[in-house]
């Protein structure tokens, strides 16, 4: 059977190519086929082409805590494809941009989006919700004008602010019970108490 494969990270790591594709026709049609990967993905998922639908997959120990890149379920699922239609849509709307690292930007954000959707663990949704929040900013300052680095450094001031807010909270939930798990924290928390 073949493995799970995260439609994020082909996003994500299919984005670090973009600049290397030289012929623009190809690099255009490259931009296209990313999200349509992704797609594939996710209908091959739902389908059951990868052993049934994978409650969790992608599991990386660290320090004693299992970061969890993948967990599905029919709520993953439906924001999954929102964001892959989104970026798709996104890129056939962007083709006539012809900035390289502001497509790169564009796919790590939605690949990062849709690893905060697949996120099993508190940390794995703090890494991919930072990496959205820098892409993002990018994408703002891409455009080059003194308000755009205006408005990408008032928004990068929040999102620190947020982040900071984020974390201090996955902390506490850490700290409080010990797990870092997704859960409801409505269940978790009324445990505790």
């Amino acid at each position: 059977m073949i493995e799970w494969i995260h439609p994020g990270l082909i996003l994500i790591f299919g984005s670090l190519f973009i600049p290397l594709i030289s012929n623009r026709r190809v690099k255009q049609a490259y931009f296209v086929i990313l999200p349509v990967l992704s797609l594939i993905d996710l209908i091959l998922i739902s389908k059951g082409f990868f052993g049934g639908v994978p409650s969790s997959h992608w599991s990386i120990d660290i320090v004693g805590y299992d970061l969890l890149l993948g967990r599905v379920d029919k709520l993953s699922m439906v924001f999954a494809y929102v964001f892959v239609i989104a970026a798709l849509c996104m890129n056939v709307y962007a083709l006539h941009i012809n900035r390289d690292w502001e497509h790169v930007s564009a796919m790590l954000y939605a690949g990062s989006g849709l690893g905060v959707v697949f996120a099993g663990d508190l940390f794995s949704l703090y890494i991919f919700w930072e990496i959205m929040a820098w892409s993002s900013l990018f994408l703002i300052w891409f455009r080059g004008t003194r308000s755009a680095l205006d408005a990408g450094f008032r928004y990068i001031m929040w999102h620190l602010t947020g982040g900071i807010l984020l974390l201090a909270g996955i902390l506490i939930h850490v700290q409080t019970t010990g797990s870092i798990e997704f859960v409801s924290f409505l269940d978790s928390w009324g445990s505790s108490m």
